[in-house]
């Protein structure tokens, strides 16, 4: 049994090494795609200029509507 978990351990870390050298490429293409980024927000003074200097794409609000938050018109809500 400790034989077998040895050799899965040492398979898992084989696969990871292994996978990790070939997916650095597409993942700094990936990163580079993906220039939007959201967060969670809440209704405070100045929470439209913070969203924009975080450069914020979305936002939610964990309720059913804006939480009467204004943002810039790059930003958008999901619900």
């Amino acid at each position: 049994m400790r034989k077998l978990r040895l050799l899965l351990v040492l398979l898992a870390v084989l696969t990871m090494l292994t996978s990790t050298g070939s997916n650095q490429a597409d993942a700094s293409a990936s990163a580079v795609a993906v220039k939007k980024k959201g967060i969670s927000a809440w209704k405070f003074n100045g929470v439209t200029g913070a969203m924009a200097d975080a450069k914020v794409g979305w936002f939610y609000t964990w309720a059913s509507d804006k939480q009467k938050i204004k943002p810039r018109r790059a930003s958008s809500s999901c619900p």
